[in-house]
């Protein structure tokens, strides 16, 4: 019962909050992040970077966008599933690259950004 009412409270609060539309969470950004949404195409495993680059199909910008996963860094949400087909979450540009290792040493391959923590990334189970 407290949880339905503390659910109706922060609602209403949300709802009274004077926002102009510029001032909005994800058109800006929260915390420096801006929001993806899209479907992945493929994944690299980073072999000398600990971490994962996904290639999502972004429907907000409409192209490719290239994300790394870190672990520990990266949020997840309900199942911790990166190996999903849709992506859902924000992301904090111009950090991090995927490193693979290569014959004697490791190349790096760019990406986007990193997948962020506000609020984090969810996976669909498909």
């Amino acid at each position: 019962m407290n949880k339905i009412i503390l659910v109706i409270l922060l609602c209403t609060l949300a709802l009274t909050l004077p926002l102009s539309p510029t001032k909005r969470a994800f058109s800006t950004g929260v915390g420096g992040e801006l929001p993806f949404g899209g479907v992945q195409g493929f994944t690299l495993i980073c072999t000398c970077s600990a971490n994962t680059l996904h290639y999502i199909f972004d429907y907000r910008v409409k192209s490719v966008l290239p994300l790394v996963y870190q672990p520990g860094v990266s949020k997840l949400y309900a199942k911790w599933n990166i190996w999903g087909r849709y992506f859902l979450g924000s992301y904090r540009p111009g950090v991090r690259s995927c490193l693979i290792f290569v014959g004697e040493g490791c190349i790096t391959i760019q990406s986007a950004g990193m997948m962020g923590s506000f609020p984090g990334t969810g996976t669909s189970g498909l």
